[in-house]
């Protein structure tokens, strides 16, 4: 049987042909004017030499196991140990790059060095969005958690109100209590009054996140604008304002010792909380108080913003030793 016909049975190009008869894995005759003649012996090896190169299986052990060195069960064994090493590498990897890609950070030198954490914290310290922020990016699921964690106290406050103050239950009544208690949720959450976060009592609506070419951003604006921009989220056909890393004029960090009083312990403590402050040509100045920074984002955002923006005012090293994952001491920032 000739060549061509071989490439059309097995499915391999002359090519590889050749390259097997070179690894003497088959023996080939030639007619009298030198060309090739494979034999069905020819054919019926080829077929288990594809059959175990689709394995994976490397030509030297393709060899000793037509040889007869090593059974063809016990080469599979090994193969099979080989492809689970093989797995659990690659679905290490592709954790590692679903996660980046989620994050959507940019190339910095540091990025072999920041550890990704993508766990989920109970109820209302997710984080909304896998991006590194400070602050947590306005979405529907992260407005209506903050709505609901607002809603809830202040519901079960009017029904136990409604049911004091009242000798017969009245459904309509009930309804329109239930329906202002809403109200009244909706518009703290729009205003900003009601605070958000631990350490430090903080805006649920200012936040900065860190993209691949700059910052998404939004500032609390007043009730009523605060409110449309509530509803056009909500629809998803709110755009938030983006600065590109290298427009961004100015970042002040500000560190400030702060004191807490856990409702477990007794005495206030003191701790490291960090102010931010973005300065833009056009004059916008952003600052945010004490943001929530969630899961191991400091590290994240202190590598970006110290790769990707120009002009840091930071006299303390603060995003260094952040990103070198050092403790702030407030003993040494006093």
């Amino acid at each position: 049987m000739k060549t061509n016909d071989v490439e059309q049975i097995i499915g391999v190009s002359k090519q590889t042909l050749f390259y097997y008869e070179n690894e003497k894995l088959i023996d080939v005759d030639r007619d009298d004017n030198g060309y090739r003649n494979y034999s069905q012996a020819n054919i019926d090896q080829l077929k288990m030499i594809k059959y175990l190169r689709d394995l994976g299986i490397s030509i030297d052990d393709i060899r000793l196991v037509l040889s007869g060195d090593i059974s063809f069960n016990e080469i599979l064994k090994i193969q099979k140990s080989h492809l689970e090493m093989n797995l659990d590498e690659q679905r290490q990897t592709f954790d590692k790059l679903k996660d980046l890609v989620n994050k959507e950070s940019p190339l910095i030198p540091d990025i072999d060095k920041l550890e990704i954490d993508s766990k989920k914290y109970p109820l209302s310290y997710w984080k909304s969005t896998d991006n590194p922020s400070l602050g947590r990016k306005l979405t529907s699921g992260y407005l209506l958690r903050s709505f609901l964690s607002i809603a809830f106290p202040i519901l079960i406050l009017f029904t136990l109100g409604y049911i004091g103050a009242t000798d017969k239950f009245s459904f309509g009544m009930f309804s329109l209590v239930i329906l202002g208690g809403l109200i009244l949720a909706y518009v703290l959450l729009a205003s900003d009054l009601i605070p958000n976060g631990k350490p430090m009592q903080t805006s649920r609506l200012n936040f900065v996140e860190l993209g691949e070419n700059g910052i998404e951003y939004y500032t609390s604006q007043g009730l009523f604008k605060n409110m449309n921009a509530i509803n056009k989220i909500v629809r998803g056909t709110y755009t938030f304002k983006s600065v590109p890393y290298e427009e961004i004029k100015e970042l002040k960090v500000l560190p400030r010792i702060r004191y807490m009083n856990p409702s477990s312990y007794s005495i206030a403590m003191n701790l490291v909380s960090l102010d931010f402050n973005f300065l833009f040509p056009d004059g916008t100045d952003i600052f945010m108080y004490s943001p929530m920074i969630l899961n191991k984002d400091s590290q994240w955002i202190s590598a970006i913003l110290l790769e990707k923006v120009d002009n840091i005012k930071d006299k303390k090293g603060i995003l260094t030793k952040i990103r070198n994952g050092e403790q702030l001491d407030p003993a040494t920032l006093a």
